[in-house]
């Protein structure tokens, strides 16, 4: 693995290296398999939308802790580990059971001891993959074996309920006080308040309008969250796992990009993508064992 820290004063009067977007391109050419990552004070529209275009992995604002760091650096080797054969585990170690799913295959097995390390962090987790791919099992078994697991629930959103309506994902998400509008005949507990100190698991987070993305954004950055009708924001604790189409990056690019990028990136702290079920035919037989 090659890591490399570079402090590099980007002058504006050099078009190659004035934002760092030409750097991106000239590492990725070098090795298309390397995970580029930004460390940026720039926290403008333009800078997001000219990284993305280039293909960056993963964009940290300034400061940065060391924490942070070392669970990016976690997650960018994981990616690129050598499938381990199941018949070389350490005491022969069948990952899929200890996380209560099912699944012989290499593939497989490398997801579920991919779930018992990201356990092991307390950053939000992005799991991209098909429909039917096991997303929110996933999602469950990284809430169950870390110490959220004990100490707050796991609630689950499908952000397609809401059809892209901003305000029908702001009163789910942040709940309500009586009386906020018509209708609203008693106070409602949003969904970051009842997970307060476990897991909040949106599903199909490819599916929110732009408005729901940029309210969603705000409660990510500040951690803080105000019930409609309320006057005053309170402090939550929470650990967000989101799920998406794979190609949800893609929808980050372009002048109008459908998905915001720097909602992509705070989401995106760790990334898991499953493969659908045809890429792994080996676990079919467990699987109908079982069913």
């Amino acid at each position: 693995y090659v890591m490399a820290f570079i402090d590099y004063n980007l002058l504006s009067d050099d078009e190659e290296f004035a934002d760092g977007a030409y750097l991106i391109g000239r590492i990725k050419k070098l090795n298309e398999d390397l995970v580029v990552a930004i460390v940026s004070a720039d926290i403008s529209e333009e800078a997001y939308q000219k990284w993305v275009d280039a293909d960056v992995d993963k964009v940290l604002y300034k400061p940065v802790s060391k924490q942070k760091i070392l669970v990016h650096i976690k997650a960018a080797i994981a990616k690129h580990e050598e499938v381990v054969p199941r018949k070389t585990f350490v005491n022969g170690t069948d990952y899929a059971k200890e996380i209560g799913m099912i699944g012989e295959s290499d593939d497989f097995q490398n997801t579920a001891r991919n779930v018992l390390k990201y356990s092991e962090v307390d950053s939000d987790v992005l799991i991209l993959g098909e429909t039917g791919t096991g997303k929110e099992l996933i999602a469950k078994a990284i809430h169950r074996h870390s110490k959220r697991g004990k100490r707050g629930n796991f609630v689950a959103v499908n952000c397609a309920a809401f059809k892209g309506d901003a305000n029908m994902l702001e009163s789910e998400l942040f709940g309500h006080e009586k009386g906020a509008f018509t209708g609203a005949h008693v106070l409602k507990i949003g969904v970051f308040e009842a997970a307060h100190g476990g897991t909040v698991f949106l599903d199909e987070i490819h599916q929110l309008g732009c408005d729901a993305q940029a309210k969603l954004l705000r409660a990510l950055q500040e951690r803080k969250i105000k019930r409609v009708g309320a006057n005053k924001e309170f402090a939550v604790d929470f650990r967000l796992i989101c799920a998406g189409k794979p190609k949800l990056k893609e929808m980050c690019r372009g002048r109008e990009p459908e998905f915001l990028p720097d909602l992509y990136y705070r989401i995106s702290h760790v990334d898991m993508i499953l493969a659908p079920l045809r890429e792994h035919p080996e676990d079919i037989l467990p699987l109908l064992n079982h069913f």
